[in-house]
Order: C-alpha cells, then sequence, then structure tokens
C-alpha cells in the first residue's frame, strides 16, 4: 500500500474558503424531519456550483484540557452512511504544504455489527 492509498473509514477533510452555505433547514421528506444544507462553491473558471447536503450526523469539539489523552480527536461524534452507524473521530493536522485539513477515522459501532 503506497504512502497515499486510502483505507476503508479513513479520509481527509481540506479547507474550502470559496464555499458559503447559503441556507439550512429541516424538511420533512417521507414522514421524516431531514435537515438540509445548500452549499455555493465556485469551480476553477470562477462559475458558481451548488450542491444539497443531508446530515448525516453531528461531531462535537474535544478541548486540549478535557482530552483524557493528548493525542486524542479534536473532534468526535457519530455519522450514519448506507444505514449503518459509525463513531467519528478526526485530528486537525497541517499538511506539507502548509494547508490544514482534518483526518478522519470512521468505525462501525459495535453493536450494529
Amino acid at each position: 500500500m503506497s504512502e497515499y492509498e486510502q483505507r476503508e473509514g479513513t479520509g481527509a477533510l481540506w479547507s474550502q474558503p470559496s464555499a458559503e452555505v447559503l441556507g439550512k433547514g429541516e424538511v420533512l421528506i417521507n414522514g421524516q424531519k431531514v435537515w438540509l444544507y445548500v452549499l455555493q462553491e465556485y469551480d476553477r473558471e470562477g462559475n458558481p456550483r451548488f450542491s444539497i447536503l443531508s446530515e448525516t450526523g453531528r461531531i462535537f469539539f474535544n478541548a486540549q484540557e478535557e482530552k483524557r489523552n493528548p493525542k486524542g480527536p479534536d473532534f468526535g461524534g457519530s455519522v450514519q452512511a448506507g444505514g449503518i452507524e459509525y463513531t467519528i473521530a478526526m485530528w486537525q493536522r497541517v499538511a506539507k504544504n502548509g494547508s490544514s485539513f482534518l483526518s478522519v477515522n470512521a468505525e462501525r459501532k459495535s453493536d450494529n455489527k
């Protein structure tokens, strides 16, 4: 496996300064309340692009002084994907080029196995 090959349950989230949330709110879909977000970004030519995102989980900030382990995640919570619930952990990192990003680890919750 190469240094940059992605493994199951891992990934990275990069900053997107040109992205803006235009709106968010609850929508009733098929009898269930769903949180939706409208995101505006721009392509390389400067043209606007819009996406609708639905909330699949929540994360919470773990303040350094409240962590049990100093190397513990900076954010934690849960996310649901494909009807399966995962515990998610994120660490704030800086790439070699100086860009900041979130390193992500998601593990299937044991009670769903």
